[in-house]
């Protein structure tokens, strides 16, 4: 059907002057038209096949110009759009995120390169890539694959950011809080948090000195033979002690050779009698008389061969302990503390040796 068929099908002929009863059967010839499915479609479509095909100027020079248009529209407010939210980022700026010192240098990620708007024209010639009569909208295609890429590589740094930020924190979260570049003057709640963390809490108590014990000496002696002074020492050196020779005086164990007990007058002659041979004989006051004594011995082994050898000449003698107070050559073991200075005393009596305590001044 021809272009001239269809539009005579379709519009009335509203310039005759025909009667009402034509032009009521004109508006029902045009309803049966249009409820007839066999009649001819008027769609959209079929409209636009015929103007292109035509070359009609409302499809050439209204149509497309106007498609065009709208998607420039489309692709303008999506940039604007896109630029508003994300212009900080894309233009290196950090808006108000927090500077932070990071000592290890990372590669931050290449910032996409802000893509060129798509060059349209409104000519309304055809898009390069594009047959005649295809529906342009599909040029509008790489532009928004091209906008999700952006807003991907956009959403991509954000997260490494994200990230280094988040790496940061957790450092600063084990090392102690410093401020960088100083303390803030103006923020005085900052500067006493500052000044708490650098001194040390003030101490409850005063550390108490551990007391030492008061040294002890163990004294041997005193020894008025130089032999039984060196015999002496030499057995506190098998012990593993180092004594010290100084004078001094103590009570001592002593074996003394009585031979009898005599008024004055008579302990007298009978002294002299005995001085003959024994030098070492002496007398000492017992009671009311006097006890004669033919030396006296810390050995008691030499006080027994002693004894045997006067035997022999017939004169008796017994022997009598005895702990004089005598004066002579002391040697001194020295000790921190009691039990130490009387684990010195067990093993000096164990040699068969007499030790005593005291303290040191």
């Amino acid at each position: 059907m021809t272009e001239e068929n269809h539009h005579s099908r379709v519009t009335p002929d509203t310039s005759s002057g025909a009667s009402e009863p034509q032009t009521s059967a004109h508006k029902k010839r045009l309803e049966d038209l249009l409820i007839d499915d066999d009649a001819p479609k008027t769609t959209f479509s079929a409209l636009a096949d015929q103007e292109v095909t035509s070359g009609s100027r409302v499809g050439g020079s209204l149509v497309w110009p106007l498609v065009i248009l709208a998607l420039l529209i489309i692709v303008v407010a999506g940039v604007v759009g896109g630029w508003y939210q994300y212009g900080d980022l894309l233009s290196g700026q950090s808006g108000n995120r927090p500077q932070v010192r990071v000592e290890k240098r990372m590669t931050a990620p290449e910032r996409p390169q802000p893509l060129e708007g798509a060059k349209l024209t409104s000519t309304g010639a055809t898009p390069e890539g594009v047959a005649e009569g295809q529906d342009s909208g599909t040029s509008a295609k790489p532009v928004i694959a091209d906008a999700a890429a952006e807003e991907d590589a956009v959403r991509g740094m954000e997260e490494a950011v994200d990230e280094v930020v988040a790496d940061v924190a957790a450092h600063l979260a084990v090392v102690p809080a410093t401020v960088i570049g100083g303390t803030n003057d103006s923020d005085p709640s900052v500067a006493a948090e500052v000044g708490s963390e650098a001194q040390p809490p003030p101490a409850t108590e005063a550390p108490v000195a551990a007391v030492a014990e008061p040294a002890h000496r163990v004294l041997v002696g005193p020894f008025i033979s130089q032999r039984d002074l060196e015999r002496a020492a030499a057995l506190l050196r098998e012990r593993g002690f180092d004594p010290q020779q100084e004078r001094g005086s103590g009570r001592v164990d002593m074996i003394r050779l009585l031979e009898g007990i005599y008024p004055l007058a008579q302990a007298q002659i009978r002294l002299e009698e005995l001085h003959k041979d024994y030098s070492s004989a002496f007398l000492l006051p017992d009671g009311d008389r006097w006890a004669l004594y033919i030396g006296s011995f810390s050995d008691r082994e030499r006080a027994r061969r002693q004894q045997r050898e006067l035997a022999e000449r017939d004169i008796q003698v017994a022997q009598v302990d005895s702990q004089p107070t005598i004066e002579g050559s002391v040697l001194v073991v020295v000790r921190n503390g009691l039990k130490a200075a009387e684990e010195v005393v067990a093993q000096v009596n164990a040699s068969g040796l007499r030790a005593r305590i005291e303290v040191e001044r």
